[in-house]
Parts: C-alpha cells; structure tokens; sequence
C-alpha cells in the first residue's frame, strides 16, 4: 500500500489582455457620470466644478464624449456644450397704422 505520485506538466496560461483605450473610454466616462451625478447635490451647494467644459471642446469631440449631463452642467455653468435652439416659427411682419389729424383755426 504505498503512495503513487505522478509527475504532470502544466501548460502555461496567459493572462487576459488588458482592455484597449478605446473600450476603456465609455466605462471611464460613464464612471465619471455617476461620481458626478452622486455628488451633485452638494457641489452645487458648495460652487464645486464638477465637469471641466474644456476637455474635447476645441475639435468638437465633445459632442460624443460628453454625457447629457456633462453638457447641461457646462451649458448652464460655462456656456459651453449647448444645444443649438431651432425655431419652427417663420418671422412676421407687424404693420402699424397711422393717422395724423389736421386741424384748421
């Protein structure tokens, strides 16, 4: 009754690629998102930054990078990141009439 041991070879097992920036980029932002919306109520409160309305804004990457709320902050806080507004209503015309009384004495 002895004890058998076996010699085994263990193949060697790769670790997982770490993500690429380019998969990172969403998590990251939407990451960022919560934080913010998490303290929102007391930065606002306390005049704290919480978005910087600079980041991508100068070759328009902003338009995809930055959440709604991102923008609405840097809007109302920076003036930047605003919607453009759109007027369905064409211009009119007002006319106004008129008239000038003589009077002979």
């Amino acid at each position: 009754a002895g004890v058998v041991l076996r010699a085994t070879t263990r193949q060697p097992v790769a670790p997982p690629a770490p993500p690429t920036p380019d998969l990172m980029a969403p998590r990251v932002l939407a990451l960022a998102a919560a934080a913010a919306a998490a303290v929102r109520g007391a930065a606002a409160q306390d005049g704290l930054v919480l978005y910087d309305c600079f980041i991508e804004y100068d070759n328009d990457m902003w338009k995809t990078l930055w959440t709604p709320e991102w923008q609405e902050w840097c809007c109302e806080h920076e003036s930047r990141g605003c919607q453009p507004t759109t007027s369905t209503e064409k211009p009119t015309k007002t006319m106004e009439k008129t008239t000038t009384e003589k009077s002979t004495t």
